[in-house]
């Protein structure tokens, strides 16, 4: 029998949906490797290159900005890291990304029988 991952959040307001949307890639990707009683849940190397350089051809990063910007958390207290390592085509694609490569594949490769 499958166990059945329902995903929520006690988030309120404009956040509820991101939460909510952040929240089902991971949830499918558990179910499916209950389903299939997998060991665990690992990329392979070639999805985690694959990955990093999606990241890295859609990262959007303004270092002159962070550097300029009072020292925060987002500029790593005024010395900005070279690369920002976050998607940066927007949660609207990333979401359809996501939903694509669920949709697309069998999630073989990330998960390890």
């Amino acid at each position: 029998m499958a166990t059945r991952i329902r995903t929520w959040s006690l988030t309120v307001g404009p956040t509820a949906p991101v939460c909510s949307a952040s929240s089902s890639p991971a949830a499918e990707v558990v179910a499916a490797a209950r389903e299939r009683q997998a060991r665990y849940i690992e990329p392979t190397a070639e999805a985690e290159a694959d990955w990093i350089a999606t990241i890295r051809a859609k990262e959007r990063y303004n270092k002159r900005f962070l550097g300029e910007c009072t020292p925060s958390y987002y500029s790593n207290e005024g010395k900005p890291n070279e690369r920002s390592e976050s998607y940066g085509g927007g949660p609207i694609e990333f979401y359809e990304l996501l939903r694509k490569w669920r949709a697309e594949t069998d999630m073989a490769d990330v998960i390890v029988n």
